[in-house]
């Protein structure tokens, strides 16, 4: 998944341009997608494994980002942009249990039961690919980043990722 961000970066270096780079991991705005509509009914159900995300929401990055545009001495930097809280799916389904008041199980299909089940749910393939490919890519540590510049941008912690579960699934 990261391929083409990283050969991106690469030009962009090489063709004496100032850049400021930010390399923003996973948003977590998109685990409701990841784990379907269903999610406190039938549970997590995606193909991801127990490796740790540093799943990070889009206006944390947004403000982290706005913060550097608004100040001076960023010339030729890269950023990481991640939370420092770094959470697997079994934890994930543990938060969305505590947030819901539902009793949510992870469920770890292999990656073909995976892309049968969403095919015969009727999901186009395009997506089904996209959501695989996300799959292996979280499974295989890509997002999985201990290196943050994100609260030093922000001047603050960013949001806890309970915090955005509780918004999406919580007892209303």
């Amino acid at each position: 998944m990261a391929k083409s961000h990283i050969d991106a970066e690469n030009q962009l270096k090489t063709k004496r341009l100032t850049y400021t780079i930010f390399r923003n991991n996973l948003y977590a705005d998109l685990l409701p997608m990841f784990m379907g509509e269903n999610v406190l009914e039938s549970g997590v159900f995606f193909p991801a494994g127990n490796t740790p995300v540093a799943f990070t929401l889009r206006d944390d990055m947004a403000e982290a980002i706005a913060n550097v545009e608004m100040t001076e001495g960023h010339e030729n930097k890269v950023y990481g942009i991640s939370s420092n809280e770094r959470l697997n799916f079994t934890q994930a389904a543990k938060l969305i249990s505590e947030v819901s008041g539902k009793e949510v199980q992870y469920l770890n299909p292999d990656n073909a039961l995976y892309q049968g089940a969403l095919k015969q749910a009727g999901v186009p393939e395009h997506f089904v690919a996209m959501f695989a490919g996300f799959a292996e890519a979280m499974k295989q540590g890509e997002f999985d980043t201990e290196h943050s510049d994100l609260s030093t941008l922000l001047q603050r912690e960013p949001l806890k990722l309970k915090t955005f579960l509780a918004q999406v699934y919580g007892q209303n």
